[in-house]
């Protein structure tokens, strides 16, 4: 296919996708109602507006001060102010809102607060001593109090324990818009065996659906975006993983905008930072030598795979030079002498916050520096896509020098495992799960790739009940409960280990994984927990059915968070989409979409019947697949195409087999 004509088919697909997305964008939109501006709000320094029933429907609150939500209290008139406060405001519902949840969506609140509507209470957020809200997102259910069609009074009462005060950050009424109009622009998976697995994928998507928003003057981002929607910054780490999964609904969901908003904020001289602010697009930290304020560099990883899926070489021209330019800064800035030439992170910075490293600061970073060799790896290969041989062998140049060092100061021969580097010069021996981002950065050989892969496969140290906790078993500081990533489950890094393993041939072991996964999170779906005293107080609500954030190693259950105490976040994708729809489509149900190539691989590993409708495949072209046991194990495939494309089929044991499916409706029979 000429590089025009696959322009070509990718303007059309464009075209063909854009309405649909355009549609559900304006209807998303229209089902957030922004209330920053024009509060009636008045100070209560001896907290008696409850006694006087401030939040009462008919309550004359004509004298009090106007002030606006997004921006604290102080900063609009009431200088110094500590203690409690009250907001008011009418505001008029659609009534063909009835029907549907309408929740406040407040991004932050300073410290807590209660909610009234209509003068009734509904809900508190917050708790002294330590449970402040001010950086958290969080919602109030509204309808079941609200009158449709109808001017509702909202009442806030916020409660500011000291510093800044009040609702200073953007907070909105939004009516969760049901995406059953939309399901026939995404896949729809069928396996009858397990339609547990099938309503979670549902409900995957529904979840990223009620997460998307929308760019402001203000904060310069993507007019909508696909937001992991815990708090108002957007982060790199949570982007790019929402990315993998959300590729398989680009017909609906603004997959890649996600990332245009980082090139969007990068700087001149290469910088992109780890997490940038939702109200006003800011860096939220300056970046330090010690605290260079980034995330893990997938964004070429994540390019390359959005390239494979549809064959967008014109988005690789445009995104090419930033990602050079990323990679050049972190080169000149994210490495220290006690490092030999390899990377530095910080906890926070690496995503995994409380993985016990030891004393490795400045030094060598395993999981960072292996990053920055895969974005090496996909480098070269964009620059092969792109003709330009001369930046190909430098990047191909650059990946063989960093996977020299790696394997020279972070392999351990006699453990068989990549380690971080101390400041001392030695290696920390800590186990944790940064080390297989070895295999899918061909930075691991064959050997170590199986030595590795052992590893995987003990049950003292990643063989958990819930494969594969983020810290080995064996480390003395590992959680069985969790602790975050002190044991932990998560679905970033399950996905990483799983992609690493199907590219070196151990694809029995990442088809476990994956179900074993996607089981678990099955589980604890459909058994939520009822030990309410482990979900955090801000988190508490009538019912837990949701994915959550993170998950037990040893049982189906949420993991516990950074203290240890409470449950993870809820509702969280997110990443954790990836379970339910990337692992499902790709290792559960076995298909591999190489649309830059118009192939379509499927690996038959299932008995039973199962397969696939609506799948992209390319540039303008879905199908749908289904695997049919027949007699003596022969197996019916039905097949329906918009465009021709390429079928390979690999079944084990067998060689692969490569069929030409023309538009329309066949069947093959193997």
């Amino acid at each position: 296919m000429t590089k025009t004509r696959a322009a070509a088919l990718i303007a059309v697909f464009l075209a063909g996708a854009a309405p649909a997305m355009a549609d559900a964008m304006s209807a998303l939109k229209a089902s957030i109602l922004s209330i920053n501006h024009a509060w009636r709000f008045r100070p209560d320094p001896h907290d008696t507006g409850l006694r006087d029933e401030w939040f009462r429907t008919d309550f004359d609150d004509s004298r009090w001060s106007m002030i606006d939500a997004g921006k604290t209290w102080e900063s609009q008139g009431f200088p110094e102010y500590d203690g409690v406060g009250w907001y008011r405001k009418r505001i008029d519902i659609p009534a063909d809102w009835k029907g549907t949840i309408v929740r406040l969506a407040a991004s932050g609140v300073d410290d807590e607060y209660d909610v009234y509507v209509n003068g009734t209470f509904v809900r508190h957020h917050g708790e002294k001593p330590d449970r402040s809200v001010w950086n958290w997102q969080t919602y109030t259910r509204l309808d079941p109090h609200l009158e449709f069609g109808k001017a509702n009074t909202l009442a806030i009462r916020v409660n500011d324990w000291g510093g800044g005060g009040g609702i200073w950050r953007d907070i909105a009424v939004r009516r969760a818009l049901p995406m059953g109009p939309y399901r026939d622009f995404l896949p729809e998976p069928m396996l009858p065996a397990h339609p547990e697995w099938i309503d979670l994928y549902w409900e995957a998507w529904r979840m990223a659906w009620e997460k998307i928003s929308f760019g402001t003057p203000e904060n310069g981002l993507a007019a909508a975006y696909m937001d992991e929607g815990f708090n108002e910054q957007i982060y790199q780490w949570d982007s790019v993983f929402m990315c993998l999964f959300a590729r398989y609904g680009l017909r609906l969901f603004p997959v890649m905008p996600t990332l245009d908003n980082f090139y969007g904020k990068q700087r001149e001289n290469g910088y992109i930072q780890r997490c940038y602010s939702e109200s006003d697009g800011r860096e939220v930290q300056t970046p330090t030598p010690d605290d260079p304020g980034v995330n893990p560099p997938l964004f070429a990883w994540v390019e390359w795979e959005y390239y494979a899926f549809t064959g967008d070489r014109s988005r690789l021209l445009r995104v090419f030079p930033k990602l050079e330019k990323y990679f050049l800064w972190l080169e000149d800035n994210a490495r220290a002498p006690e490092g030999r030439g390899l990377y530095y992170q910080t906890d926070l910075g690496s995503g995994m916050d409380n993985t016990p490293r030891g004393d490795v600061t400045r030094s060598a970073w395993s999981d960072m520096s292996i990053q920055q060799a895969l974005a090496a790896g996909y480098l070269a290969r964009m620059a092969a896509v792109l003709g330009d041989r001369e930046k190909e062998a430098f990047w191909r140049r650059e990946h063989a020098d960093l996977k020299d060092r790696i394997n020279e100061l972070l392999w351990d021969e006699a453990d068989g495992f990549y380690y971080d580097l101390l400041r001392s010069g030695e290696k920390s021996h800590v186990k944790h799960i940064g080390a297989f981002w070895a295999m899918l950065a061909s930075v691991a050989d064959g050997q170590r790739t199986a030595r590795l892969v052992d590893h995987l496969k003990n049950p003292a140290e990643f063989y958990r009940p819930h494969l594969f906790p983020t810290l080995a078993a064996s480390e003395k500081t590992y959680a069985a409960a969790g602790h975050y990533w002190r044991g932990s489950v998560w679905a970033p890094t399950n996905y990483m280990v799983i992609q690493g393993l199907e590219r070196r041939g151990y694809g029995d072991l990442a088809r476990e994984a994956a179900e074993n996964h996607v089981r678990h999170m099955a589980q604890v779906y459909a058994d939520p927990p009822a030990d309410e005293h482990r979900i955090a107080p801000e988190e508490r609500r009538d019912a837990y059915r949701t994915i959550w954030e993170c998950y037990s190693p040893e049982r189906p259950a949420p993991a516990t968070r950074w203290d240890n105490t409470f449950y993870s976040r809820q509702d969280f994708v997110g990443w954790s989409g990836l379970g339910p729809i990337a692992m499902l489509i790709e290792n559960i149900l076995g298909f591999e979409v190489r649309g830059a190539e118009n192939i379509l691989v499927w690996t038959l590993t299932r008995s039973d019947t199962h397969g696939i409708r609506r799948l992209p495949v390319g540039p303008d072209n879905r199908v749908s697949l289904e695997a049919s046991p027949g007699r003596s194990g022969r197996i019916s495939v039905r097949i329906i195409a918009e465009k021709e494309f390429a079928l390979e089929i690999r079944r084990p044991g067998a060689a692969a087999r490569r069929i030409r499916v023309k538009p329309g409706r066949s069947t093959v029979r193997l």
